[in-house]
């Protein structure tokens, strides 16, 4: 399995549960795509894929200006994981790949 592909991840924030579509591709060990928050779309950036493992970031501006980076384990068609939410610290998330 790979990280490429589309998926639905959700964040347990500290304002909230935060809902993500990412669409991601992978050439070698670069993953690049973009994720839509519900606020716009925002490209991934610094996104690596190393086996199982991937980390990306992407920046928001609401419900205020911070960068989101992900650190992702694939198990099949669902990821796990943390997301580092700016100032705010980490928050775990899950993730399901779209049909």
């Amino acid at each position: 399995m790979s990280f490429k592909g589309n998926w639905a991840i959700e964040v347990n924030a500290p304002l909230g549960v935060q809902k993500f579509n990412l669409a991601a591709d992978v050439q070698g060990n670069v993953l690049t795509g973009t994720v839509n928050n519900g606020e716009g779309s925002h490209e991934i950036l610094n996104g690596k894929v190393e086996g199982d493992e991937a980390s990306w970031e992407f920046p928001i501006q609401k419900p205020m200006k911070v960068t989101v980076a992900f650190a992702a384990i694939l198990d099949g068609d669902e990821i796990s994981g943390s997301a580092r939410i700016g100032f705010m610290g980490s928050a775990k998330f899950t993730g399901v790949r779209l049909a």
